[in-house]
């Protein structure tokens, strides 16, 4: 018996108990029942408070204190609680309406009491049984010893399937039955829940075997098990591809067993509790400079033709477009298609894949639409970063990019203010060098002084961290660009020398990193005025990477200012295409006015210079480009006002200094574009 103090701690919800101290859901048998962590924690503060009404708005403000989140979380979570309780009635989790949700504790546990009305197996032939759709699994069980009567063994089976289930299951000879299962991982389930069972009243052993569902079969599957240690579980090789991913199981390769006459053997595998030690997994590489994200397939909650395939081609998708990213790692799909997000607990997944973020989510139809509700979940802290739901026909899922598109970038803008927040709460030398490398980059693009001479500090201590990293060179390299085109240095080339030094010996470490090339190109043609050398970089950048956004856009930036306004528009155009959400979505939007000002379309320049300054109004560059448009478009007033903003952020600004300074200044549209800032009124 349980000891008293153990005792209080601990729930009796229904079928289920809940141990308060260890927040741990288990089954009567003690078998650990899995919740998500957003699910657990609703569970943990409904347990708090037994039989008290808890508001929605309580719940929701306490479990998703810092995004806006709708009921809907919530009300999945509600959905996930009452089926890990076996609640379909709702007396167990019951709705206040209107108010909230309260748990009703049903009395103390108590140990396991046998029902004395035991049911009877369901009899029926096995053929029958067999061929029944839609089983996907077959358990075969086979008792062993002279102290395993078979009503011993009914009393070991009986509870176990009045509390998980099975589809059918059958008495056939003395110590044999089958039983059948949805799935597989419920039939391994079932199996282990047996072998504990039968372990603690100390029965003699029993064997199982899982398989498809094939009356061809059924007679190797048996020759099988009878082989089989005693208390030994083996699945078949379509089993073990079925459940691989799950996290629930190790797998030990028997060879082909079962072969007799003119039966054929069967692959065949000893099924082990899954335990990571067991695999050969990478090194941590604690160089790694990019956080890594699993996405995980989306449960499919019904309701809509093809809905499965439907979900698994969205999380097909966003994996694709994430990999295009070159601020994140996203784990390859062959490694996340199999894992059940939803009986996993997120701790083991991200262990299982080495991931610091991890996306999951339901699907589910209403009316004609696929409704998408997605979460982020950042592993280190166990808090969900982001989350969102959404809801579109399903050929808009499939036809419209800019969808998964808007999901990845909201995704990197909240994995890039998280990491920000973090670096400006805890110490440099406590945090992880992905925080560091993302803070780095998002406070230089914000173009302040301040947030600017920090962005250098944390690439100096990453620096100091990992030297020689590509990476971590490619943004030092960035910055300096940035510095000088702010007019922050009054030392521009030797700044050019030293950005040029870093590009250089990123490129030197790693030839083929497009970030390095597209960072030399950057430095080259702004702060050296070298052309080609410049475009040779763009192009070899692109030919690794066609969808590097950031090469598309600089490139078309070359074009621009050498005045070529067609393939300017052009490149800066599929720029805008690839990162129509970045987090820097600014500078796309900025250097495609310089494009459109190239192709003389003075009012798509306003157009994408006001929707860039709308994001960021620091950028010295965007406030030039619209002033030369609104006077050529005849709005001399408003260039003007435009002016007088840029001249505040660059107060010793000439039209001298810009025509040197300026990679187009040797070009008839930068001679025009200096005449024209002359006229509005800069210094001359």
């Amino acid at each position: 018996m349980l000891e008293e103090s153990s005792l209080q701690n601990r729930m009796r919800l229904g079928s289920r108990e809940y141990d308060i101290v260890k927040q741990q859901l288990t089954d009567v048998f003690g078998n650990i029942i899995r919740l998500r962590p957003q699910s657990a924690r609703v569970l943990v503060l409904l347990a708090a408070q037994p039989k008290t009404v808890i508001s929605k708005t309580d719940l929701i403000s306490a479990i998703w204190s810092d995004i806006s989140v709708t009921d809907d979380s919530l009300t999945q979570c509600i959905a996930d609680i009452r089926k890990a309780l076996g609640d379909q009635s709702r007396s167990v989790l019951r709705t206040a309406p209107k108010h909230g949700y309260v748990l009703w504790d049903t009395g103390k546990p108590e140990e396991l009491r046998e029902d004395p009305t035991r049911e009877a197996l369901v009899n029926r032939p096995a053929q029958s049984l067999l061929n029944e759709a839609p089983p996907h699994a077959t358990l075969y069980i086979l008792g062993s010893g002279p102290a395993l009567s078979t009503a011993k063994m009914m009393d070991v089976i009986d509870p176990i399937t009045r509390l998980l289930r099975p589809i059918h299951s059958q008495h056939l000879k003395q110590n044999v039955a089958i039983l059948t299962f949805d799935s597989s991982i419920e039939a391994v389930r079932y199996a282990r829940a047996l072998m504990r069972r039968a372990s603690g009243l100390s029965l003699d052993s029993l064997q199982m075997g899982i398989d498809i569902p094939s009356t061809e079969r059924m007679s190797v599957l048996a020759r099988i098990v009878e082989s089989l240690d005693a208390n030994d579980i083996v699945a078949t090789v379509e089993v073990r591809d079925q459940i691989y991913g799950s996290l629930e199981c190790n797998f030990e390769d028997l060879g082909e067993l079962g072969a007799h006459g003119s039966d054929k053997g069967v692959r065949a595998y000893r099924v082990h509790n899954y335990e990571k030690a067991h695999l050969i997994v990478s090194r941590t590489n604690a160089d790694e400079v990019l956080p890594t994200i699993a996405v995980l397939p989306l449960i499919q909650r019904g309701g809509i033709a093809g809905g499965a395939v439907l979900s698994d081609f969205l999380a097909d998708d966003i994996i694709s477009t994430l990999s295009r990213a070159a601020d994140i790692s996203v784990t390859s799909r062959l490694s996340t298609v199999g894992i059940q997000s939803k009986d996993t607990p997120m701790a083991e997944i991200s262990s299982a894949l080495n991931a610091d973020f991890i996306l999951s989510g339901t699907s589910f139809s209403e009316s004609d639409n696929l409704v998408a509700l997605l979460e982020l979940t950042d592993m280190r802290s166990g808090k969900i970063i982001w989350t969102d739901r959404m809801q579109h026909p399903v050929a808009g899922w499939i036809n419209d990019s800019v969808i998964i598109e808007g999901v990845v970038n909201s995704i990197r803008k909240s994995i890039a203010l998280s990491e920000v927040m973090r670096s400006r709460v805890y110490p440099l030398n406590s945090l992880k060098n992905f925080t560091l490398m993302i803070s780095a980059i998002s406070l230089m693009h914000r173009l302040t002084w301040a947030d600017f001479q920090t962005s250098r500090a944390i690439l100096d201590e990453l620096s100091d961290r990992v030297p020689d990293h590509p990476v971590v060179l490619s943004w030092v390299a960035r910055w300096y660009v940035l510095l000088v085109q702010q007019g922050w240095t009054d030392t521009p080339t030797q700044d050019g020398y030293k950005a040029l030094q870093y590009s250089s010996r990123a490129l030197e470490v790693d030839p083929e990193c497009a970030l390095a090339l597209v960072s030399e190109g950057a430095v080259l043609i702004n702060l050296f005025h070298d052309f080609d050398r410049a475009e040779d970089r763009y192009n070899a950048a692109l030919e690794i990477n066609p969808n590097d956004a950031n090469g598309r856009l600089l490139r078309g930036t070359l074009h621009a200012f050498k005045g070529n306004g067609e393939p300017a528009v052009k490149d800066s155009d599929c720029a805008l295409h690839l990162a129509p959400l970045d987090p820097h979505r600014f500078m796309f939007l900025a250097l495609s006015a310089g494009a459109s000002l190239a192709a003389e379309d003075w009012g798509r320049t306003i157009d994408l210079s006001n929707a860039s300054l709308r994001l960021n109004r620091a950028h010295a560059s965007t406030l030039r480009i619209k002033a030369v448009a609104q006077m050529r478009i005849g709005q001399e007033e408003e260039a003007r006002e435009t002016a007088n903003d840029l001249l505040k952020l660059q107060p010793g600004l000439t039209v001298r200094n810009w025509l040197e300074t300026s990679p187009s200044g040797r070009f008839d549209i930068g001679r025009n574009f200096a005449a024209t800032l002359k006229e509005i009124g800069l210094p001359n």
